[in-house]
């Protein structure tokens, strides 16, 4: 008998979703948006990893071999099913059992390194005096196709439930047993902490705010320019939302995510601004450690979310332009209700774990914060530990939903600027150039400033503190003042 058939090698068609056929290009876009995420954020990691030093600890290398496994999963993948989706490209031959291989290889992997990284931790916490001589650097140094057959294939069917069971059901087990581990040492080290309650002076318990490093002097005569920026900010969106709601015409896509921006913009002064007049008119400002941290949450979170909502404006206004006889049926008042829901989620989801990395370090030096409300990086930089995964997951997430943000949002644009080209009338050129060019503009601003200060924050060494925290605080209180009279004034039926 021989063992491999000569007629194994006849092309197989992949079908994609059942059923979904026709709406395979609008779901290869969630693929398209997955796909940069993964690929910017493990690549990120792996890159932090491998320049610091610091980090080439088992913890980390072990997280730069999940990040590497996420990698080649994605490639393994990716290719087929966007050759699927784009251009109904559906045979795929002999390199049908490459893919397998590497996307099962790739699978195992995943599940042995994260049982790794579990016994790591276990390590760790459990047995941490054994750490460094236990984990050293040496130490760390198909189905539906066999369907298709003609003949009997019990003996892989076999073989594949052996496999997964001897790998991911041991693998499970084994991760679950060390989790378990962890639990049953850190409970019964539950009672150190009536002892060490004593040594609470490691942890910050206020901190003072000091406004702009170097312009103290100055400070009461900077507070007029960002009063009246505020006021204009708070008033002019404050009357967005209120035409908005008044005017039932209005309760369009468009219209209501404009609210949304408007509502944004007036919490983000709301959050901010007050804290920051006090600073500059009566000088430093104390402020409990609960209260700075839930400062910091609501800075960051109203920002991903005013970013996410330019990004549903641009997506808006590509659909309106470039789809508008699906306008009505795509976007709908139920879409945009779980649109909203679904920014506040992500702003949750990634500002929460910001809080709790910081809520690990140790403040043992200053407790003066030179700025004019709580950040992230401000926070973590008075620590007398590691910062470097705070900087990591700041510079990850600020690149995942920020940047590929602003990513998505010039793809909207670009593909308006082509249909605009397309039209035959002039006049049509310069109504949708006056439209998205204040837009455009807006945007710029917002994510100049916005990207500036981040960078700068943590790369720019040379820059003059008292520059950094006046940027700060200008990419949270110009965007506020732009949005309602480009988007605003500028729309007829609000304007009217």
């Amino acid at each position: 008998m021989e063992f491999f058939n000569s007629n194994i090698y006849k092309p197989f068609l992949l079908t994609g979703f059942p059923g979904l056929e026709d709406s395979h290009p609008v779901i290869s876009i969630l693929f398209c948006a997955l796909y940069p995420i993964a690929l910017m954020g493990n690549t990120t990691i792996l890159v932090f990893i491998q320049v610091e030093e610091s980090l080439h600890a088992p913890m980390y290398l072990f997280l730069s071999m999940l990040a590497a496994s996420d990698l080649g999963l994605c490639a393994a993948t990716l290719s087929t099913l966007l050759k699927l989706f784009w251009f109904d490209i559906l045979e795929i031959d002999f390199a049908c059992l490459i893919q397998m291989f590497f996307i099962h290889v790739f699978s195992l992997m995943k599940s042995g390194i994260l049982l790794t990284m579990a016994f790591e931790r276990y390590v760790a916490i459990s047995n941490p005096l054994r750490y460094t001589t236990i984990l050293t650097n040496s130490t760390i140094a198909k189905t539906d196709i066999i369907k298709l057959s003609c003949s009997d294939h019990r003996m892989n069917s076999s073989y594949g439930l052996i496999i997964l069971l001897t790998t991911f059901g041991v693998d499970s087990v084994l991760i679950l047993l060390s989790y378990l581990k962890i639990l049953v040492t850190v409970l019964d080290l539950g009672h150190l902490s009536v002892t060490t309650s004593n040594s609470a002076s490691a942890r910050l318990i206020a901190s003072l705010l000091t406004g702009v490093p170097g312009l103290e002097d100055f400070q009461i005569w900077i507070s007029i320019p960002f009063s009246f920026m505020c006021l204009l900010a708070v008033t002019g969106n404050g009357l967005v939302m209120a035409v908005v709601a008044w005017d039932r015409s209005l309760h369009e896509p468009m219209y209501l995510s404009l609210a949304m921006l408007a509502l944004n913009d007036v919490l983000l002064c709301t959050v901010t601004v007050p804290k920051m007049l006090l600073i500059f008119w009566q000088g430093p400002s104390p402020s409990t450690f609960p209260a700075c941290l839930t400062q910091m949450f609501f800075v960051h979170a109203l920002f991903l979310s005013e970013s996410a909502v330019l990004l549903a404006m641009a997506f808006d206004r590509y659909v309106a332009i470039c789809a508008h006889l699906h306008y009505a049926t795509l976007l709908t008042g139920s879409l945009i209700s779980k649109v909203g829901l679904a920014l506040v989620a992500r702003s949750v989801v990634v500002v929460i774990p910001g809080v709790l990395l910081i809520l690990r370090l140790y403040f043992c030096r200053s407790n003066v914060i030179r700025h004019t409300y709580c950040e992230n990086m401000g926070i973590a930089k008075l620590a007398c530990n590691s910062i470097a995964p705070n900087s990591i997951y700041g510079l990850t997430a600020a690149l995942l939903t920020t940047g590929l943000d602003f990513v998505l949002i010039s793809l909207s644009y670009w593909l308006i600027l082509r249909t605009v080209f397309r039209l035959p009338s002039r006049e049509a050129w310069m109504k949708a150039f006056g439209t998205c060019g204040a837009h455009i503009c807006v945007i710029l601003i917002f994510y100049t400033l916005a990207f500036f200060s981040f960078f700068t924050h943590r790369f720019g060494n040379h820059v003059p503190r008292h520059t950094l925290i006046l940027l700060a605080n200008l990419y949270l209180l110009v965007p506020p003042i732009m949005n309602p009279i480009v988007y605003g004034v500028k729309t007829k039926e609000i304007r009217v």
